[in-house]
């Protein structure tokens, strides 16, 4: 698999300034985590900040030339980081736009067919603000490229890697990026499986015998471990110097991942987000829903490949 387009999402905004003269800790972690993948890979950067100007800020754009200042700033912030890119020798350019910045981020994405998505989290803590706040629901809901939610961290590289896989078809696009970024990153990587047993309280309300049970939990083992081997076999595993750890958990999807976040320290989570219930953009049932807002640690999210986004590059989006 390969990076070639990298667009970063750039929060200018500070305390009560609309553009701010420097980045906050998040935004630039987000901005190092870009250029870093882009020296490793090759891939071009864009550096996008989307002013919402309407409500709360409209105040500051009903003179022309609050605007033309307020632009002209947020320009030349942008161009400072395209310029501090082009002397690490990567291709980068900038762009301001006017609008909600979830949906001109997904525009930018449609538009120009970007690989990956990065955004720093709006608090130090975690990532509840922007998964609960509008901007980073939308992105992990409606963007049709992984999108990496960077979380500043006391280490200078990603050093611990876990990939929550259910073993279906995404499930092998979260390993391959797993990998990959292990690869590229020197990372120790991890691949968890939740595994449940969701007919095991039928079968002993209708009192089967404990044999039976144990042979059916025995069996859903059984499967999930030769779907883990299959998954594994992709080269961007089989190329790493050490094989990952691979953990099949029994319990509950979100409490199995985040009891791997905390024991193992991981850095970064490798996992899905897709449309349930024929409505896009929802995530996958309610572990995602109840895990993100408790996560500690950066998250790549991916997509199904079939994955539509409801928004259209002309802003408009589905029902």
């Amino acid at each position: 698999m390969q990076i070639r387009n990298i667009l970063v999402g750039v929060d200018l905004s500070h305390s009560d300034w609309l553009v701010g003269t420097e980045l906050t800790e998040p935004n630039q972690q987000a901005v190092e985590t870009a250029l870093d993948m882009a020296r490793r890979t090759g891939a071009r950067v864009t550096f996008l900040a989307a002013l919402d100007l309407s409500a709360h800020t409209l105040h500051l754009v009903e003179q022309e030339t609050t605007e033309q200042n307020v632009l002209t700033l947020a320009r030349e912030q942008l161009s400072k980081l395209a310029a501090e890119a082009s002397r690490q020798g990567i291709e980068a350019q900038s762009h301001v736009a006017i609008g909600k910045p979830s949906v001109e981020l997904i525009r930018q994405v449609l538009r120009d067919q970007h690989d990956l998505l990065i955004v720093g989290s709006r608090n130090l803590s975690g990532l509840r603000r922007v998964v609960i706040g509008s901007t980073g629901t939308k992105l992990l809901r409606k963007c049709p490229c992984p999108v990496w939610i960077t979380k500043p961290r006391t280490e200078p590289r990603i050093q611990r890697i876990l990939v929550a896989t259910d073993l279906t078809h995404v499930g092998e696009s979260l390993i391959r990026w797993g990998g990959f970024l292990a690869e590229k990153e020197g990372a120790e990587l991890r691949v968890v499986h939740a595994l449940e047993y969701p007919w095991t309280g039928a079968m002993r309300r209708i009192q089967l015998p404990q044999e039976q049970v144990e042979a059916y939990q025995k069996a859903i083992r059984s499967e999930a471990s030769s779907a883990m081997a299959r998954l594994l076999a992709c080269p961007e595993i089989q190329a790493l110097p050490q094989p990952p750890q691979v953990d099949l958990i029994e319990g509950v999807a979100d409490a199995v991942i985040l009891k791997e976040i905390h024991d193992h320290q991981i850095d970064l989570l490798v996992m899905a987000t897709v449309g349930r219930s024929g409505i896009q953009g929802l995530l996958i049932g309610n572990t995602a829903e109840r895990l993100l807002p408790e996560i500690q640690c950066s998250v790549l999210a991916l997509k199904p490949e079939d994955f539509q986004s409801p928004v259209r590059v002309d802003g408009s989006e589905e029902s």
